[in-house]
This record gives C-alpha cells, sequence and structure tokens, in this order.
C-alpha cells in the first residue's frame, strides 16, 4: 500500500471550454499572455525557453471538478512549481483537485498503465519505454527543467582522473543504468571512447554518494543537486561533465486516463503547471527572498538549502531527439528490452503543452 497526501480545496470558476476534437486535431489559438515567445524550436539544445507573461495562460476551469492522481517524489526541489502551485490554489482555478502520490516510478508505471493514476512527474526511465514497447499507452508530455549554466550536477572524480582513466572502474549512481541519467553519464564517457558497457555501474543511495566518492569506494560518481556544492571548492576532486546545457530529461508522463479519456483536464493540468512556472520560476527565482520563504515553507527545504544551487532553467518543452538519444544509451545499457529505439511519435505528446499556450513552433 503506497502512503499520499492528499490536497484538495473548493470548486474555483464555472464551467470551460468543451473539446469536440482531440486536442492534437484542433487548430490552436494563442493564449491571452502567450506571444511567440511561448513556442521554440525544439531542435537547437541551446535555446532560450519558451515563456508567456506572468499570470499566462489564464485558466479555463474545466466544467466538473475532476481529481488527478500524480506520482511524484514531493521533498526535492524538482517538485517546487507543483509545490507553489498547490500552495497558490493554480491548480483549483482550473476546477483540478491534484493528488500527490509517493511511489517510486517502476511501480507508477505499472499503476498508470492501468489508470490507478493518472501522471508522473519525474524523468522517463527505460521501463517507461519498455511499457510502451509492450503495447501500453503511455506518453512524455512535457519537460521539466534544464542544467544552469553555472550547475555541476554531473560525475565527479578525485583530482587527476580522465575521463579514459575510468575504463573498468566502478562510477556510483543513485537511481542506475535504467535512469535517464544515463545518457548524459555516457555522453561524458564517450569524450574518451568509452561506452556505458566499459564500467562497471553501481547503485548507493543519496546519502552515501559523497562518503563513497571521497573514501575510494567509486572512481566517480554522478553526483546530484544539492551534493555537488561540497566538491566544487575542493582541490581534491574534479567535475568531468553534466547534463547538456538546454535539454531537459524529465518532466511529466500522461497515462491513457489523461491521453485519450480525459485530454481537457490534460490540458488544464499543463496549464496550471505552465502559468505557475511563467509566474514565478522565470529568470533567477533565487534572488527573490521573499518568495524563497514561501518556496521553503511549500517545499519543507530551509531556505539556505535551495541557496546552495543555481536556479534552475525551467523549460516545459521537449526538445526533439532526446528520447531517441536517452534510448540509444538504454540499449548500451541493456535497459530496453528491444533492440531498436522506439520512434519520437510512439513516446511524446506535444499537444497538451501546445493547446495550453495555443502555440507551437
Amino acid at each position: 500500500m503506497f502512503t499520499h497526501h492528499r490536497l484538495a480545496g473548493v470548486l474555483a470558476g464555472l464551467a470551460g471550454a468543451t473539446f469536440a476534437l482531440s486536442v492534437a486535431a484542433q487548430t490552436l489559438t494563442p493564449a491571452p499572455g502567450c506571444g511567440p515567445e511561448a513556442a521554440t524550436d525544439p531542435k537547437p539544445l541551446e535555446h532560450k525557453a519558451a515563456r508567456c507573461a506572468p499570470n499566462s495562460p489564464p485558466p479555463v476551469p474545466l466544467a466538473a471538478k475532476t481529481t488527478i492522481r500524480m506520482a511524484t517524489l514531493p521533498t526535492i526541489e524538482n517538485f517546487a512549481p507543483f509545490a507553489i502551485g498547490l500552495a497558490k490554489g493554480e491548480f483549483l482555478k482550473e476546477n483540478i483537485e491534484l493528488e500527490v502520490v509517493n511511489v517510486p516510478v517502476s511501480d507508477a508505471i505499472q499503476l498508470m498503465a492501468n489508470e490507478k493514476l493518472d501522471a508522473i512527474y519525474s524523468a522517463p526511465t527505460a521501463g517507461f519505454y519498455n511499457a510502451i514497447n509492450q503495447g501500453f499507452k503511455l506518453a512524455y508530455v512535457a519537460g521539466n527543467w534544464s542544467a544552469p549554466a553555472d550547475g555541476k550536477s554531473g560525475l565527479w572524480a578525485l583530482k587527476g582522473t580522465t575521463v579514459a582513466a575510468l575504463k573498468g572502474k566502478t562510477i556510483g549512481t543513485v537511481v542506475g543504468p535504467d535512469s535517464a541519467t544515463m545518457y548524459p553519464t555516457a555522453t561524458v564517457l564517450a569524450t574518451a571512447g568509452l561506452t556505458p558497457l566499459d564500467v562497471v555501474l553501481q547503485r548507493f543511495d543519496f546519502a552515501s554518494m559523497p562518503l563513497g566518492l571521497k573514501n575510494g569506494g567509486m572512481a566517480a560518481g554522478w553526483i546530484l543537486d544539492p551534493q555537488w556544492t561540497q566538491f566544487v571548492n575542493d582541490p581534491d576532486f574534479v567535475f568531468l561533465g553534466g547534463q547538456a546545457l538546454g535539454e531537459p530529461l524529465g518532466g511529466t508522463m500522461f497515462g491513457p486516463s489523461l491521453l485519450e479519456k480525459n485530454r481537457p483536464a490534460g490540458v488544464a493540468f499543463m496549464r496550471a503547471f505552465i502559468r505557475v512556472v511563467n509566474t514565478y520560476f522565470d529568470g533567477d527565482y533565487k534572488k527573490n527572498d521573499a518568495f524563497m520563504q514561501e518556496l521553503s515553507t511549500a517545499l519543507k527545504i530551509p531556505v539556505d538549502a535551495l541557496k546552495r544551487t543555481p536556479a534552475m532553467v525551467w523549460d516545459w518543452e521537449i526538445r526533439a531527439g532526446t528520447t531517441d538519444r536517452v534510448q540509444q544509451t538504454f540499449v548500451q545499457t541493456k535497459a530496453l528490452q528491444f533492440p531498436t529505439p522506439l520512434p519520437e511519435a510512439r513516446v511524446v505528446d506535444r499537444g497538451f503543452y501546445q493547446a495550453a499556450v495555443g502555440r507551437k513552433f
């Protein structure tokens, strides 16, 4: 039995628009406050994240109150837009009661496929692609954030260690070879002609990662926020590389309840998320002391801890080719149960965020 906390409230607003056709089939009408900057060319990784004006797109409440159950880890900074959105009542403005469920992604994928959950906010794992290949109706529908230019979440090693020297050595990881972080790990290894099969991937729990690197339990480790901050000014360690700038690797996934049975609710969910990003998370939001106090309260994380790392670059759009590149890494790690990456059209549905802002590139 999994645990959950329920965030409920009163009905907000009156009946909204109905959809006679699927979102993907409709002609898009730009939402108020969402100009041309609300959609970007999905091909280049280096880009300015899409944005609307603050408080945009405005709410279009669903005709009936709708509960959406979303699996995620609600105690980390990645959850920030949802924490603020719930605190500010942004989902309720769409007539959505968002129920946050804390279950592992591996379990959540099966629950979502069986319509026990509606959404997952995490990163598409190998299990996500394997489930689609088996015929389950799932899709990656929105990004979350890309790495800040001054961020150093990534592969760290002892001073003097080169990427080439990692051949045959142990690389520590919190999430393992079926995680999307294997893609940037593989990218770093490729700079020395290596693949994930040339190293030993070993799982460590989050708390023990820094100690494992310091005491030699691993030759290198993929160190996440905010743990890398303890290495960045330490001359005994070296940063070998991290996530590509401008390319979100995680975000929101929907199951059949939103993809097929209630797409308007999926659009309303996306509209609330995008409105929160535009209003509260544009630019360097960590310089706003009053907002950081609000964020600290919503996440139950001290302000000092939040300020240790730079502001994330929140980006709801999905870059072209990301799922191809991630799957290709899973082919290398043998985490996929099939030999050839699924085409993007089978795993990505951009229609929800495009409908929310009323634009596409």
